[in-house]
C-alpha cells in the first residue's frame, strides 16, 4: 500500500496522540522532526530509564548502513524491513547500495504506513527503488511485495534482507521460516535487536510498558535465543554470531564502539538447510 503526501499527512494527524516506535526510535537518533509530544515524552522516559537506549538506536541505523553496503557486493537486491524514517545525519541504504551496484532494486517495508508514505515521496521516484507498506509477518508473501522484477529475482539470484526491531515481534519462528522459503541458497540476512542478556528487570519493563503505549509488544531475547531461532529456520549464521556491535564496522564507529545494548547479527542461506 502506498499513500501520496496527503494520505501521510492525514496518517499523522490521526497517530500524533500516541507514540509510534518509528517515531521513538528517530527522536532517540536525534531526528525530532516527525515525532509530536507523545513520543517525545516517551523517549524521554526510556533515556532516563536506559540511557545507552539512545546510543543503540544510533548504533541500529549504523548497522544497517554497515551491512547494506556489504550485501550490495554479495547480492542482487536489497529488501530492508522497519528502517524507519530516514535522516540527513546519515546516507540513505538506496544511496549507499547504488554506490557499490548502480541500480540494484531496493525495497523499504515497514509496518507504519505513515512511514512508508514519507518514504515513498522521498524515494518512490528514484531509480530501483520501491516501498511497501507489510508487517513483518507479511514476508512469508514477499514476492507480493515487490514488483515483477524484483519478484522474479527472489528464485533465481541471491537476495540480502535486513530486518530491523525483531525484539518488536512475538514469535520469531513464523517470520524467519516464512522469508527463508522465498530466498535461494547464497541470500544474506541481517537482524538487528535489543540486547536483553544484561538488562535489570526493571528497564525490560519501562521498554515494555512504553512500547505498549505504541502499540508494539517488546518481547526481551537473549543473544543465545536470537542465535537459536535463526538456526531453527535454516541460516548459517556468520561469524561472531549476535554480538554487540563493536565488533561491527558502521558508518561511525563513535555510535557503536563498546556498545552493549544491540545485537546485530548476519547469516547465510546455505545450499543445503543444517541438521
Amino acid at each position: 500500500m502506498i499513500m501520496n503526501l496527503r494520505s501521510s499527512e492525514e496518517i499523522d494527524s490521526l497517530l500524533m496522540t500516541k507514540p509510534t516506535s518509528a517515531r521513538i526510535a528517530a527522536y532517540l537518533r536525534g531526528d525530532s522532526s516527525h515525532c509530536y509530544g507523545p513520543d517525545r515524552e516517551a523517549a524521554n522516559i526510556l533515556m532516563t530509564t536506559t540511557p545507552l537506549l539512545k546510543e543503540a538506536e544510533r548504533a541500529r541505523r549504523g548497522f544497517v548502513i554497515a551491512t547494506a553496503r556489504t550485501f550490495a557486493t554479495v547480492t542482487r537486491q536489497l529488501i530492508v524491513h522497519g528502517y524507519g524514517y530516514p535522516s540527513s545525519a546519515s546516507p540513505n541504504l538506496h544511496h549507499v547500495t547504488h554506490a557499490v551496484h548502480p541500480g540494484m532494486p531496493v525495497a523499504y517495508l515497514d509496518d507504519d504506513p505513515s512511514v512508508t508514505a514519507y518514504l515513498h515521496r522521498q524515494f518512490g521516484r528514484h531509480r530501483g527503488v520501491h516501498t511497501a507498506t507489510a508487517a513483518m509477518h507479511d514476508l512469508s508473501s514477499l514476492p507480493a511485495l515487490l514488483p515483477g522484477d524484483s519478484a522474479d529475482l527472489l528464485s533465481d539470484r541471491p537476495t540480502g534482507v535486513i530486518l530491523t526491531g525483531l525484539e518488536l515481534i512475538r514469535d520469531l519462528n513464523p517470520v524467519l521460516a516464512g522469508l527463508r522459503k522465498h530466498l535461494v541458497a547464497g541470500s544474506r540476512l541481517a537482524i538487528t535487536h535489543l540486547r536483553t542478556d544484561e538488562m535489570t528487570f526493571f528497564e525490560i519493563g519501562e521498554l515494555t510498558g512504553i512500547y505498549r503505549t505504541a502499540g508494539a509488544l517488546f518481547t526481551p531475547r537473549s543473544s543465545d535465543a536470537l542465535a537459536a531461532a535463526l538456526k531453527r529456520a535454516g541460516y548459517v549464521l556468520d561469524e561472531p554470531g549476535p554480538a554487540t556491535l563493536h565488533p561491527w564496522e558502521a558508518h561511525n564507529s563513535r555510535h557503536v564502539l563498546g556498545h552493549r545494548l544491540l545485537l546485530g547479527v548476519t547469516a547465510t542461506v546455505p545450499h543445503q538447510i543444517a541438521a
